[in-house]
């Protein structure tokens, strides 16, 4: 597990201070009841991270559930559902996309900011989907949010690859660039470094980040391993993909609503 999933605190400062989380969820909360076939009342958050989409859900009155691989990152989205006052509505526990099983099934279910893309071989995304298929009851919804292969490869490397994030008297200038594709393994390979300054105290992280190079057509196989049908897809605006466009990263990160048949 890379080092940067066991320093929760900085992660959360690092990679949420320009996300818009309510208005990311409320447009979440909206695939949930466009896509869904019935009432979505309980939610599942594979990979939740730091707890930030399971406080916005409990809010706007789902039970909701979320799990982490990283055991740092569940305490840590315990406290945050606790200083949030929504314990009665969101829990959180350790489990691996992989292998997690629930004793129930869930209506809808969200794995965001390309967490699915530490699942690196068809193995493990065809298990985790097969998993999937039996955690998403049938007329459910799924929604993964992932990014595409660049039909130019060159396309993706962006100039906002680096900027700073403060919270308190914590500040952290942040770097996280393409290092290359290798299409025959399907993976991507990032170069993050993180320069940490926490009141009189510093620390450096730097470290390789390897995650599955998505390809359309790798993506609707694994969905029909796990019975999903792809019934919608949005850009990071929101804004829905017209039917039959192909799906490269020069769209950027897309929001794909699977459906459970």
């Amino acid at each position: 597990m890379p080092q940067l999933y066991r320093l929760p605190r900085y992660y959360d400062i690092a990679f949420t201070h320009d996300r818009d989380i309510s208005g990311e969820a409320a447009f979440l909360r909206s695939c949930f009841l466009r896509h869904a076939r019935a009432e979505v009342r309980n939610v599942l958050e594979p990979a939740c991270g730091s707890g930030m989409f399971l406080v916005e859900f409990a809010r706007m009155g789902f039970q909701v559930t979320g799990y982490d691989i990283s055991a740092e990152m569940v305490e840590y989205a315990r406290e945050v559902i606790r200083g949030n006052g929504v314990e009665d509505k969101a829990v959180v526990m350790e489990g691996d996309m992989r292998s997690i099983r629930f004793d129930r099934p869930f209506d809808a279910a969200a794995t965001l900011i390309s967490s699915l893309s530490y699942l690196r071989t068809d193995e493990d995304l065809r298990g985790h989907f097969r998993l999937m298929g039996e955690t998403v009851r049938p007329g459910g919804v799924y929604v993964v949010e992932i990014f595409f292969a660049c039909q130019n490869l060159e396309y993706e490397k962006l100039p906002y690859e680096t900027w700073t994030a403060a919270q308190e008297n914590i500040r952290i200038d942040v770097s996280w660039t393409l290092e290359g594709y290798n299409r025959e393994n399907r993976t991507r390979t990032t170069r993050l470094v993180m320069d940490v300054r926490d009141g009189g105290e510093r620390m450096f992280l730097e470290e390789r980040h390897s995650l599955r190079l998505w390809l359309e057509e790798d993506f609707t196989s694994f969905c029909r391993e796990g019975g999903f049908r792809l019934d919608g897809v949005y850009t990071q605006s929101f804004r829905p993909v017209s039917d039959g466009t192909p799906l490269t990263g020069e769209l950027g990160a897309l929001y794909l609503a699977l459906v459970k048949e």
